[in-house]
C-alpha cells in the first residue's frame, strides 16, 4: 500500500537521509522544511526521479495554525497520514549563567512544542483511520545531559516523557509512538564542535566509531513498518547509556 509519509526537518542531514530512505518504498513523502527552500528543492527532485509521489511545504513546527492548515490539505487531498517523523531541532547552547532567555525558549519550542503540535493534529487523523505511526527523534543528551546544553537536553528528555505518554494514549487505536536516539553525526548541527569535543564523543563509543547516517535511516524505515512495538527507545550508536 502506498504510504503516506511527513518528515519534518527534512532538509537536515538526518531528514535528508530519512527523506530518500521512504522515497526508495513508493511512498508519498512531505518533506517539511522552514528556512532550506533550496535544499528541499533539491531533495523534490531528487525524490520525483525516483517515480515517488514527493511534495515540499514550508512549515515552521512552533506554529500552530500552519501546522493546522497543512494537517488540514494533506487530509483532504490525500486522506490519510500513515507516518510522522518528528525530526526537526535546533541547538543553541550556552552555560546557564550566559543563556538568554529567548534561546531556551527557542530551543524548547522546536524541540518539544513542535513535536507537540505537529503529533496532536496527525493524532486526529489517525485516530480516525485506526492505525499509523510516529516517530520521535531524540539524544542520548535528553539522558545524560550534557555541558552548555541545559535547554537542549530538557528538551529531549522531555520528549522521553511525551512518548511513552502519548504511546499509552493512542495504543488502542492502533497507533505506534517511539523514540530514536540517532547517535552522533557530523551534520549541520555539529557544525560548531572542534575537532578536541568530537574527538571525545567518538571515544564514548565502545566501537570507536560514530553511528552511520544510512543505518539510522534504514532502521527508522524497518521501525516505521513494525506493528506491535510501541512506547520504546532506541538508542542507535555504541555509546553505553
Amino acid at each position: 500500500m502506498n504510504k503516506v509519509i511527513l518528515i519534518t526537518g527534512a532538509t537536515g542531514g538526518i531528514g535528508e537521509r530519512i527523506v530518500l530512505e521512504f522515497s526508495r518504498k513508493n511512498n508519498t513523502v512531505i518533506i517539511i522544511y522552514k528556512n532550506n527552500y533550496k535544499k528541499a528543492e533539491e531533495l523534490l527532485k531528487r525524490v520525483l526521479s525516483n517515480g515517488t509521489n514527493c511534495e515540499i511545504k514550508r512549515v515552521d513546527v512552533k506554529n500552530e495554525k500552519e501546522i493546522k492548515d497543512l494537517m488540514a490539505e494533506v487530509r483532504n487531498k490525500l486522506g490519510r497520514v500513515d507516518v510522522l517523523i518528528n525530526n526537526a531541532g535546533i541547538i543553541k547552547d550556552s552555560i546557564i549563567t550566559n543563556m538568554k532567555e529567548e534561546d531556551w525558549d527557542e530551543v524548547i519550542n522546536v524541540n518539544l512544542k513542535g513535536v507537540f503540535l505537529f503529533s496532536r493534529e496527525v493524532c486526529k487523523i489517525m485516530i480516525r483511520q485506526k492505525e499509523g505511526c510516529i516517530i520521535n527523534i531524540g539524544s542520548i543528551v535528553g539522558l545524560k545531559g550534557n555541558f552548555g546544553q541545559s535547554n537542549y537536553s530538557a528538551s529531549k528528555a522531555a520528549l522521553i516523557g511525551f512518548t511513552k505518554s502519548l504511546a499509552k494514549e493512542v495504543g488502542r487505536f492502533n497507533i505506534r509512538v517511539n523514540l530514536v536516539f540517532p547517535g552522533f553525526h557530523l551534520t549541520n548541527i555539529a557544525k560548531d564542535l572542534n575537532n578536541e569535543r568530537i574527538q571525545k564523543i567518538i571515544n564514548e563509543h565502545v566501537l570507536g566509531k560514530t553511528a552511520s547516517l544510512d543505518e539510522v535511516s534504514k532502521f527508522i524505515y524497518f521501525l516505521s513498518d513494525l506493528k506491535t512495538i510501541s512506547g520504546q527507545i532506541f538508542n542507535l550508536d555504541s555509546r553505553i547509556i
